[in-house]
């Protein structure tokens, strides 16, 4: 799991990778400036609560990512937003723990703000990716 994110970390210019380095850098800044923002002690700790955390990868993510390489037009404005509201997240979570530890109540804001964002998210016309896409959230 170290090796793709550290490939994320490289910022590719797809969605998809973007969306990975900024949850990256996100909880590496978070981790190293306040662990207690999940929860945490220490350091190292906080970095497991993220990476154990992490919406944006395992089985899951890897589908979307094949979906998304297959259809890469279809899928890219929907995929693009969602990087934008990962990225507000990101800066919402920064103000929130510029008081370290962070309130519950700024904290929740930004998670309620973070899914606000992906909600708001134009869902694709594509109706083969829209069901290749459904396909990877299927039990």
């Amino acid at each position: 799991a170290t090796s793709s994110l550290a490939l994320a970390g490289c910022g590719g210019g797809d969605p998809l990778s973007r969306i990975e380095s900024t949850y990256d850098r996100m909880v590496n800044d978070l981790c190293s400036r306040c662990p207690a923002a999940t929860g945490s002690s220490t350091e190292a700790e906080c970095r497991a609560a993220g990476a154990a955390n992490n919406p944006f990868s395992g089985a899951q993510w890897d589908c979307q990512r094949g979906v998304y390489q297959r259809f890469p037009n279809e899928l890219g404005p929907y995929y693009d937003c969602i990087s934008r509201s990962v990225t507000s997240y990101e800066s919402c979570m920064r103000s929130a723990t510029a008081s370290c530890p962070p309130t519950s109540e700024s904290i929740t804001a930004c998670n309620d703000q973070l899914n606000a964002g992906i909600q708001a998210c134009p869902r694709p016309d594509s109706i083969m990716a829209t069901t290749e896409l459904s396909a990877c959230f299927a039990d």
